[in-house]
Parts: C-alpha cells; sequence; structure tokens
C-alpha cells in the first residue's frame, strides 16, 4: 500500500549520491539484516528521499527508469510504526511502502548508495 504520509525528517542534502541502477540481484528474497550483510565496505543504505530524488531525477533527465515494475528497493527510512520504507515504480508513478524487517520478498532488494 502507498503511505500519504510526508517524511519531513528524510532529507537530500547538496552532495553527490552516486546509487546503483538496480538493486544488488543476490539481495532479493533477503531479510533487512541478509540484505545489509551484501554491502561493501563502500556501500551504505540511502534514506527514502535521497532514492525518490535519484530516481525521479534521473528518469526525468535520462528517460530510463531505475526500477522495474514489480521491484522494490528497501531504504534506510522508517515509518511511523519502525518498518522500513521502500521505493517503487509503477504505471503511476513512485510509490513509497513499508516492509517488516524480519521477512524478504521476491520483489524486493536493496539499491545502495556509495558511502562519501
Amino acid at each position: 500500500c502507498a503511505l500519504p504520509i510526508f517524511y519531513p525528517d528524510h532529507k537530500v542534502y547538496t552532495r553527490w549520491i552516486m546509487l546503483r541502477k538496480e538493486p544488488i540481484l543476490e539481495s532479493m528474497n533477503k531479510d533487512w539484516e541478509g540484505q545489509k550483510a551484501l554491502l561493501s565496505e563502500n556501500e551504505t543504505v540511502p534514506n527514502i528521499a535521497e532514492v525518490a530524488w535519484c530516481i525521479s531525477i534521473y528518469e526525468a533527465v535520462i528517460g530510463v527508469r531505475l526500477l522495474r515494475q514489480g521491484i522494490q528497493t528497501r531504504t534506510s527510512s522508517f515509518d511511523p510504526d519502525g518498518y522500513h520504507l521502500s521505493v517503487f515504480n509503477s504505471v503511476d508513478g513512485l510509490f513509497i511502502s513499508h516492509h517488516d524487517d524480519d521477512r524478504g520478498s521476491s520483489g524486493l532488494g536493496m539499491m545502495p548508495s556509495r558511502k562519501e
């Protein structure tokens, strides 16, 4: 379900954000801890604003959607109930959802960004 909530504490700051173009293939079907274990020492999990901004701007400038339909990427941000937020594309645009950290899903991966 798409959450109709704005997250003012999740911000994009003036800096380069080098986000992977696709989720780590091996991150699908893994829970949060399993996904985090796949990160290299040079990667981090971006927040919801960073992921949404990168995906939106990339599509606007390049004309290509980074997330295929049916694929979601988990972020470092939490909703008010403590679930990690995820982002996915649909024919209607970009949506925000949430997922339990203890479960994986075949369409839920992780798109890390490079650490500064």
